[in-house]
């Protein structure tokens, strides 16, 4: 997951805060390990699939979705 790092890294050059650096790259790592994926090959699929597993509350579920298409446009996948 050296990919997490590197987007972590550019997160604090960008300014983030260190808890907002966590929280995103968690977001990712948490949702990679759900997929039992590659955080580079996550699809759509798996983000909702794991949006939907755990009750969670929409303000929730609405900053993990941000979280993790800030990711995708970092990496340039698909959003």
């Amino acid at each position: 997951m050296d990919e997490l790092h590197n987007y972590a890294a550019d997160l604090e050059r960008q300014g983030y805060r260190p808890a907002t650096v966590r929280a995103k790259v968690t977001a990712v790592r948490l949702c990679a390990t759900f997929a039992e994926r590659d955080p580079r090959e996550l699809t759509r699929e798996d983000v909702l699939a794991w949006l939907g597993a755990v009750e969670r509350a929409a303000n929730s579920r609405i900053k993990y979705l941000s979280h993790l298409r800030a990711w995708c446009a970092w990496d340039g996948l698909p959003d």
